[in-house]
């Protein structure tokens, strides 16, 4: 298979050919639709990110993803080939312990017993195939209809939901949120923005199939301009336009 191969932390990326992983106990292979890269993968890359501590020797990078399940191994009873996944590389062993180790699989590695854990599977999701512990691949179901590219935007949402849902908020409850920067930062500003939008103003002059047409003619042409900025806060305030393009979609389409 094709895959993305960091020989080293600062060294050279290439794309090379090579073996296509066997599953193995409670793992999965999945062949991988679309990626999302990280904002960071440059200077990944580059090694000049002094806090984080990747795979030692070649290794796929890559975060989250969204694919096709290939094949599964032992112990895995609910997934099946064909179905449609979102892969996490945020992966916690599911030992009965206090503090479980935990890894970003195809990044990096939070210290103790995680290194050993990140050796035993180092690799991430920019490959034709990536095999992912079970425990770090959802399913997601009667969603066909939406595009692989779509689906692995969409798990920017994923790290500001999980700080709402570890934060056990309830209705009625005052939340401060600071530190908005980024594409998870921005991602939650637009799902705040664009229920006013969505409920108030589009539904009200817009038929949802010209507004459909609309915003992602428009978040592509965003998308577009962004490959090319390299300003820090002109980045930001481009992902910003581009997640008020790309949330209502998810309400008008679900």
């Amino acid at each position: 298979m094709k895959a993305w191969q960091l020989e080293k932390f600062g060294g050279k990326l290439e794309l090379k050919d090579i073996p296509t992983p066997e599953v193995r106990p409670g793992s999965v292979l999945v062949r991988i639709e679309a990626s999302s890269l990280m904002s960071y993968l440059t200077v990944y890359v580059e090694g000049k990110l002094p806090t984080y501590r990747p795979p030692q020797g070649p290794f796929t990078p890559g975060g989250n993803g969204v694919g096709v399940v290939e094949a599964v191994g032992p112990d895995v009873w609910h997934l099946k080939p064909g179905q449609r996944v979102i892969l996490s590389s945020h992966f916690v062993v599911s030992e009965n312990v206090a503090d479980k180790a935990q890894i970003l699989l195809g990044v990096t590695h939070f210290g103790g017993i995680g290194e050993a854990v990140q050796a035993d599977g180092p690799n991430g999701t920019l490959a034709e195939y990536a095999l992912f512990p079970v425990t770090a691949v959802s399913p997601v179901d009667g969603l066909d209809q939406v595009e692989p590219r779509q689906l692995a935007v969409f798990s920017r949402c994923v790290v500001p939901y999980g700080g709402l849902v570890r934060g056990r908020l309830t209705a009625g409850e005052t939340v401060v949120i600071t530190g908005a920067t980024g594409a998870y930062g921005t991602s939650a500003i637009a799902a705040m923005i664009t229920p006013f939008f969505v409920g108030m103003i589009a539904d009200r002059f817009f038929s949802t199939e010209r507004l459909l047409f609309v915003l992602h003619i428009a978040g592509s042409a965003i998308l577009y301009w962004l490959s090319g900025v390299l300003e820090p806060m002109v980045l930001y305030w481009g992902m910003i336009a581009y997640f008020l393009t790309y949330m209502p979609t998810l309400a008008l389409t679900n």
